[in-house]
């Protein structure tokens, strides 16, 4: 766990209660929290805007369709390059996904030049890698039932 933010933790538990949601695993960072339960398949993401105040977001992992990492970059001189600074040119590293439903794609924000030091870089890549990796074992272990359900659903509900 990188930060143990109080606050953050409060507002991660409440959400959760408030949506039914049992939460196994979760990471609190400066300005992130990711929360997930096993059981529901849902990851629940809390993040802090600009005016201190909290989004959240809940996403069922069956309806993602593909997540990786992405990284953005700043402007590369070819100099800069040559000699191998290409992290100072970092802008953010976020864990991105899209959705089966064709819905809007959704980028966690892990690293942010603005609001992080360039030496936190290597544990909040870590930490959206081990992200990545939990998200992909849950997809690769579908439960019997939603094959079922999709099945049930493509069948008679085509129109949705």
């Amino acid at each position: 766990m990188y930060n143990k933010n109080v606050e953050s933790n409060y507002f991660i538990n409440k959400i959760g209660g408030e949506n039914n949601l049992s939460l196994s695993r979760r990471d609190v960072m400066k300005k992130l929290a990711l929360a997930l339960d096993e059981e529901q398949r849902k990851l629940l993401i809390v993040q802090k805007n600009s005016e201190d105040k909290y989004d959240w977001l809940i996403i069922s992992i069956d309806n993602i369709q593909t997540h990786f990492i992405k990284k953005t970059y700043r402007n590369i001189n070819t100099n800069d390059l040559k000699r191998g600074m290409l992290e100072e040119h970092l802008e953010k590293v976020m864990l991105y996904f899209e959705f089966v439903n064709c819905k809007q794609p959704v980028e966690v924000v892990f690293y942010d030049h603005i609001d992080h030091n360039i030496f936190e870089l290597p544990e909040l890549v870590q930490i959206a890698r081990d992200w990545q990796i939990v998200v992909t074992k849950i997809l690769m272990h579908q439960p019997k039932y939603r094959s079922v359900y999709l099945n049930y659903k493509s069948q008679y509900w085509q129109g949705f």
